[in-house]
């Protein structure tokens, strides 16, 4: 039997060397998970939520434990929520535009537009399929499949609860998927209404 010296790495050290090996969203950033963060600036016994409220994060952790929690049934911990801290000692979560979608009222029809900036990895997948592709300009009948599969559909037994719940008469995609910001429990991206 031959034998194996194995080396001994502390759980904190490893996840420094695997966070070490992640590619910042922008080159003037390093990514640092949440809880190992809280570690490092919490005071005193001050609990994740209460360092979150006092660094004004609080709306985003509870949108996002909603979405995970009561939409998605998905569990999160602070390993595997980022934040990304630039040159100067900005913080903020990883976030960042992954593409552009618009909507033209009147003939109800949506485009998606992807910045170059925006690799495969990052985005929903029907947009990943499309910069693999290497093309960055969505056309209105797979934009519209996107949009679909972040809204109720029409067809769902509960339909008339749905709207109830978001103050409307009848079914309406677009009304829909803002008042829902476009959420879906396949990834971590949601929309922005932007100003023209």
């Amino acid at each position: 039997m031959q034998k194996v010296n194995l080396e001994t790495i502390v759980i904190e050290e490893c996840c420094e060397i695997l966070d070490s090996m992640r590619i910042p969203v922008a080159a003037s950033e390093r990514k640092i998970a949440f809880d190992t963060y809280y570690e490092l600036h919490k005071e005193g016994k001050e609990s994740p939520l209460d360092f979150a409220r006092r660094k004004g994060w609080e709306e985003y952790m509870h949108q996002m434990f909603m979405v995970d929690y009561l939409i998605c049934n998905r569990d999160r911990h602070g390993a595997n929520i980022e934040l990304l801290i630039d040159e100067n000692g900005n913080e903020r979560f990883g976030e960042k535009d992954i593409a552009f979608l618009s909507y033209d009222e009147t003939r109800k029809e949506y485009e998606i537009e992807v910045p170059e900036t925006t690799e495969s990895r990052e985005a929903p997948l029907i947009i990943a399929d499309f910069i693999q592709k290497n093309q960055r300009k969505i056309g209105k009948d797979w934009s519209l499949r996107w949009v679909r599969a972040r809204v109720t559909p029409p067809e769902r037994q509960n339909l008339g609860q749905i709207l109830k719940a978001n103050n409307m008469t009848e079914y309406d995609e677009f009304k829909l998927l803002v008042k829902n910001q476009g959420r879906s429990c396949q990834d971590e991206c949601y929309i922005v209404e932007m100003e023209e």
